[in-house]
């Protein structure tokens, strides 16, 4: 498996080299709405030099799908789908390619009062010179209360799983964080509270840890002379 980073680490060097080359001879990426909900994306790029004597090629493709369509009034529904490859070929080095894949799905809810949204999306990482394949899950939902008139309430919950499969698996953690915040303005008073938990496993090492954190947020502008400054207090604690 080192000998394969080793390997990807020098070809991303040769990338960097060609980076100006694919920005000037790249061909211009390809749209295409086929319908009022779905639209397409395309971008394949392919580049041929030669340095100190040794060829190189890369071709780079890129495809997407998007998808979005209004379910109920105020409520919407967005899918996605993406695709990249990258193929490295090297006289000096073992050929290299690198094959993602990342479909999303979405609910959003936009309410006159309030935003409510989830996601999720799994992203697929596969190389040829490092065996298996690396996935990483995600779950979020996210509430935003909208009315002026009351304090601004946030709330949000992210799940995250990365693990590798096909593989021995080396690689294989949980995450889940819960995030809140508070935001109000009293006067030219400026106050946040902010609350953070954050639990993590390594299923792996078999060690877990868990988190707390707080946060105080105070700003007031201070008027002088010919100038406005901005006085800011603040106070964590975990």
């Amino acid at each position: 498996m080192l000998t394969g980073l080793k390997g990807w680490s020098r070809a991303l060097g040769v990338l960097v080299g060609v980076a100006p080359a694919l920005a000037v001879f790249g061909p211009r990426p390809a749209r295409a709405v086929l319908s009022d909900n779905l639209q397409g994306f395309a971008d394949i790029t392919t580049v041929q030099s030669e340095v100190d004597g040794d060829q190189r090629n890369s071709l780079a493709q890129q495809y997407t799908a998007n998808w979005s369509k209004k379910v109920v009034p105020y409520v919407t529904a967005r899918a996605s789908f993406r695709y990249s490859r990258l193929d490295l070929k090297n006289e000096a080095l073992p050929d290299i390619s690198r094959e993602e894949t990342q479909p999303s799905g979405e609910l959003f809810w936009m309410h006159p009062q309030f935003s409510l949204s989830s996601t999720a999306r799994r992203r697929t990482v596969k190389a040829n010179l490092v065996s298996g394949r690396q996935v990483a899950d995600n779950v979020a939902l996210t509430f935003t209360s909208r009315d002026l008139r009351y304090p601004r309430l946030l709330l949000r919950y992210d799940w995250d799983h990365i693990f590798e499969v096909d593989s021995r698996r080396d690689r294989d953690t949980k995450d889940q964080r819960i995030q809140s915040r508070l935001d109000h303005t009293m006067r030219s008073h400026d106050l946040a509270y902010s609350y953070t938990w954050r639990h993590a496993d390594n299923i792996v090492s078999g060690v877990t840890s868990t988190e707390n954190s707080h946060l105080f947020l105070w700003k007031v502008p201070v008027y002088r002379p010919h100038r406005k400054l901005t006085l800011t207090s603040s106070y964590r604690f975990t």
